[in-house]
């Protein structure tokens, strides 16, 4: 279509060119550009916006990245049969580290998570329904990093019994543990 109307356009021009009265074909003529103009603008693609979020999948459990403000949250386990999950402290991602700062909610929905363990240095917001759905009814072990201060520790201990309570889970264990780098 776009050559048609080119072509077009150039007999036009020729047309003018040979008659010499430009007055009287210079409408068509701009009708005829202005027609290629609007071809060309409805062909063209639009501009694809970046994605904000991306789904990241790291050492066996699934992350969300909000691209502009770097919040990073683990969404769930990479595997739902998974029996030993790993939350990591952060990860590097097209060049940048990213920091993981909560636990999503139903994170843990129809696993049967029986070992947790979380390797943040600081403390992470970890959602009331995070174990909601939870299909093992075993007992939780959860590991804490033993680079938390007392506060963090406390406060991580508080969330995590406050989201089991909310599942069906009878008895969580706490420990401190030294986690390699």
């Amino acid at each position: 279509m776009k050559s048609i109307l080119k072509r077009l356009a150039v007999a036009l021009m020729a047309l003018v060119l040979i008659a010499g009265t430009a007055e009287s074909l210079l409408p068509a003529e701009e009708f005829v550009m202005a027609a290629a103009a609007e071809e060309a603008a409805v062909g063209a693609e639009s501009p694809t916006e970046a994605p904000t979020t991306v789904t990241v999948t790291k050492s066996g459990g699934v992350y969300r990245i909000n691209l502009k403000t770097g919040y990073t949250t683990f969404l769930r386990p990479a595997k739902k049969s998974a029996k030993k999950v790993t939350v990591l402290n952060s990860f590097r991602y097209q060049g940048k580290i990213y920091t993981v700062k909560a636990i999503a909610s139903k994170a843990f929905k129809g696993s049967n998570v029986t070992t947790l363990k979380i390797k943040s240095t600081t403390t992470i917001k970890i959602s009331e329904d995070a174990f909601k759905g939870r299909k093992s009814k075993k007992a939780l072990t959860t590991k804490l990093n033993k680079k938390l201060s007392k506060k963090n520790y406390a406060k991580m201990k508080k969330g995590i019994t406050k989201a089991i309570k909310k599942s069906k889970v009878k008895k969580v264990t706490f420990k401190k543990v030294t986690f390699k780098v």
